[in-house]
């Protein structure tokens, strides 16, 4: 199983200081070469996106799973600044990126940008004694704008 996390939603939005987003059709790439050279077969997708679902899906039909019940936007605002009725709400999107991690902790492979969830599944990784298979951190950089990000307080 080939691990994938991609960062979407407000990552699209270049904040100074902020690692610069990864295209889709870049991870798309990354994930082919994967497949092709290092035998994997299916992949395991994590995101807080839902056109990347959508995306990834169609570029690799029968071969993605994720979790259907993670809440994920579909713009370029945060999961994490987004409210919505089920109950426990933002408790839920912490425990769901958390299962997201261990789960592409626990995969042969793993392809991810530049996020602390891809760091943390690297971490978790290692702490269990185990290296990964195939191991692809795109660095696209760093964003260098004036787009500065700031929290809307409620």
């Amino acid at each position: 199983m080939l691990g994938i996390h991609y960062r979407g939603s407000d990552y699209k939005k270049a904040y100074n200081n902020h690692p610069v987003a990864v295209l889709e059709e870049q991870m798309a790439e990354k994930i082919r070469e994967a497949m092709d050279r290092h035998g994997f077969d299916s992949i395991f997708l994590a995101t807080d996106d839902k056109e990347a679902v959508r995306y990834f899906d169609k570029c690799f039909p029968g071969k993605i799973c994720f979790y259907e019940d993670v809440y994920r936007s579909s713009s370029q605002v945060s999961v994490a600044f987004q409210d919505d009725e089920r109950e426990y709400h933002h408790y839920r999107l912490g425990l769901e990126v958390l299962r997201d991690m261990m789960t592409l902790a626990n995969c042969d492979g793993l392809i991810a940008g530049v996020s602390q969830v891809s760091n943390a599944a690297i971490i978790t990784r290692e702490s269990l004694g185990k290296n990964y298979r195939y191991l692809e951190i795109i660095n696209n950089g760093i964003n260098h704008s004036n787009n500065h990000f700031t929290v809307n307080k409620r």
